[in-house]
């Protein structure tokens, strides 16, 4: 980034538990200056076909209700952030949208439902199109997982496949662990979570 100040950061949100922590997330992350944001939700239109008008109805309604919410989240530190809802499946809904605004981060989590591993390599092919020289992998237990690795499993947004596909195409890649954890100011929470972890060896380079 050279010539203006600040970054241009787009949420993928779709109203679960984990797009809310995303959100807070990046409420909570120490952008620089003149940073903008905007946060992106998926309808889906197509997916909804041969259901009643009014279960339709009631989904697109919930949408926008996601959209609706994550603006005034955001709000709350960035007056001016837009909230846009894009009818298409979530992976090119939110490439698209991160192409239209010139997305400098693209902040995003594991959904509760679908293949998350298969998300991150399509998301990962098309950094590699994009040119896009890092790329950070959330998982809250490391990078690493020595305990809760069953709960990893779960919440991680970690793909092996989209980490060997990084490293052949000369792609910066962080598989693990929270960026909260190391950019200052670190909160007292993430410091302690930062601690453990490393002590017990879980945010190991090695993978």
């Amino acid at each position: 980034m050279t010539g203006r100040q600040g970054l241009r950061v787009l949420v993928a949100v779709d109203g679960s538990p984990g797009a809310r922590a995303a959100l807070a997330m990046t409420i909570a992350f120490p952008w620089p200056a003149g940073t903008r944001v905007r946060s992106v939700t998926a309808q889906r239109s197509a997916a909804m076909g041969g259901r009643p008008a009014a279960v339709r109805a009631g989904l697109e309604h919930g949408s926008r209700r996601v959209a609706a919410r994550a603006r005034r989240t955001l709000a709350q530190r960035w007056p001016d952030a837009e909230a846009v809802l894009v009818d298409q499946d979530p992976v090119p809904a939110i490439l698209g949208e991160a192409r239209r605004m010139r997305a400098d981060v693209i902040v995003l989590t594991r959904a509760e439902a679908g293949t998350p591993p298969a998300v991150a390599e399509q998301l990962v092919q098309q950094c590699i199109e994009l040119g896009t020289p890092r790329v950070w992998m959330h998982c809250s237990l490391g990078s690493h997982p020595m305990l809760g690795r069953k709960l990893a499993h779960k919440i991680t947004s970690v793909s092996e496949e989209a980490v060997r596909l990084c490293r052949e195409n000369n792609i910066a890649v962080i598989p693990g662990a929270c960026p909260m954890m190391f950019c200052e100011p670190v909160d007292f929470g993430h410091k302690c979570m930062r601690g453990l972890l490393r002590f017990t060896g879980a945010l190991s380079a090695n993978r």
